[in-house]
Order: C-alpha cells, then sequence, then structure tokens
C-alpha cells in the first residue's frame, strides 16, 4: 500500500475504475441477453418473428377478441350445418342431438358452449368458450363423442361468475364434436362441431 495521500487516491481511483469497468461489462452482458431472449421468445412489440426449434407446434392464432355474450332468458339463434343463404356456417349441435338434455334445455341454465375455429390442421390450438348462467367456481369436463358415447377429454374448465374458456389440441381427423358436461348437476352444453384435416 503506498504511503502517502497522493498514492492512495490513485490507487483507490483505479480500483473503482476497474470496479465500474466490470459492472458497465456485466449491465452490457444481461442487456444483450435480455434482448436476445425477448426477440427469440417473439415478445417484442415489433412484427419480425424469430424461428426457434421447439418441442411441439407454435400456435399464432389469436384468442377470441369479444366478449362473451350475456345469457338471456329465450335461446339464441345459432348458426346451422346448413345455412339457407348458402355461407358455410358454424357446425353447431342441438339439444335433440343428444339424448341426455332435459327436455326443457333451452330454460334449464345449462352451459352454452362455442369454438373457434371450427376448421383447424392437427394439433391447432382450438378454443372452447362459453356461459354457464348463475354458476361460478366449478369444474366442467370436456367430452368428445367417441363410436357414439362422450368420452372424458383430457381437460377441464373452470365457471368463474357465469363464464369459462379453455383450448384443447387433438390430432384426430374429421369431424370431432365436443360438449362440456357439469357432472354434479348433470348436465351438458350443445354440442359443437370442429373439422380437423
Amino acid at each position: 500500500m503506498p504511503d502517502n495521500d497522493d498514492d492512495r487516491t490513485k490507487v483507490l481511483g483505479l480500483v473503482l475504475l476497474k470496479v465500474a469497468g466490470v459492472v458497465i461489462g456485466i449491465a452490457l452482458v444481461v442487456g444483450l441477453g435480455t434482448k436476445v431472449l425477448v426477440s427469440t421468445l417473439g415478445l417484442s412489440g415489433d412484427n419480425t418473428t424469430t424461428t426457434v426449434g421447439s418441442a411441439g407446434p407454435i400456435d399464432d392464432t389469436p384468442l377470441p377478441t369479444t366478449a362473451l355474450p350475456v345469457p338471456s332468458d329465450s335461446p339464441t339463434q345459432t348458426p346451422s350445418d346448413n345455412p339457407t343463404d348458402g355461407s358455410p356456417g358454424l357446425p353447431t349441435g342441438t339439444p335433440s342431438d343428444d339424448l341426455s338434455f332435459p327436455s326443457d334445455a333451452a330454460t334449464s341454465g345449462r352451459p352454452t358452449l362455442s369454438v373457434s375455429p371450427v376448421y383447424a390442421k392437427p394439433d391447432e390450438r382450438i378454443n372452447l368458450t362459453g356461459t354457464y348462467p348463475n354458476k361460478d367456481s366449478i369444474d366442467l369436463q370436456v367430452q368428445r363423442m367417441e363410436a357414439g358415447v362422450w368420452k372424458d377429454f383430457p381437460a377441464t374448465v373452470s365457471v368463474h361468475v357465469g363464464t369459462f374458456a379453455t383450448y384443447v389440441l387433438t390430432s384426430r381427423a374429421g369431424d370431432n364434436q365436443f360438449r362440456v358436461w357439469d357432472a354434479q348437476d348433470k348436465v351438458g352444453s350443445n354440442i359443437v362441431t370442429v373439422t380437423i384435416d
């Protein structure tokens, strides 16, 4: 250690300069690493896309942007499989498609299910959203029709203040019929159909 104050000040200044250099170097490495990570994960605000190998398919299908409909006392009309205007419509089922529905299903307060998209590729995200009037903090089982029997699909969804939303993935080609099932009240939703090709 130097004996006079000037030498000590110089040594202390050099030490502080080295420490500052190390801190700046670390900050640059962290900043650059963060920028690379954000860019790689696609979290930046720009529209550029970086493709990175992944363990599964990348699904960039946006979630629905409109609010769920407010439940009403009268049943709403939904697009059918055979619309009269020539448009493809949304494949949906009616309560008569499923013998487990009570005859007054439209007014019984059963879950109402919607699906998006109605045509999907294998293992593409399929959004299931819906309403369940006057229900909260209960779980519904997603089911798929298999050989004429409703089978539990490996997904459940929680109802929060009368609404629910989840998604499923399937690679089964052709028409896939889904519904949600309330095991406690023994009531199912309407049937929705997704075509996988």
